[in-house]
């Protein structure tokens, strides 16, 4: 299976999001996979480390979903 796109949260049980994707961008195997995080956390400071590790969309909760789903299906269409 190959993968398009990660959703994913600041706030996770054993490592948070923005080490998630700094650990992503390290790997070669997945070079451009595309992360939308979705997340309460609202500061600017977390926002600049999910810039920084290639996070695409910062999206907060709570959010609208058709507005996600327009969202992801507008960068999976880029890929395509």
């Amino acid at each position: 299976m190959d993968i398009q796109l990660i959703l994913c949260d600041v706030n996770m049980p054993r490592m948070d999001g923005i080490t998630m994707c700094q650990r992503i961008v390290e790997n070669s195997k997945y070079p451009n996979i595309p992360v939308f995080m979705l997340t309460t956390e609202t500061s600017d400071e977390l926002k600049a480390k999910g810039k920084a590790a290639r996070v695409i969309a910062w999206v907060s909760k709570p959010f609208i979903p058709e507005k996600l789903m327009g969202a992801v299906q507008k960068i999976l269409a880029k890929k395509a």
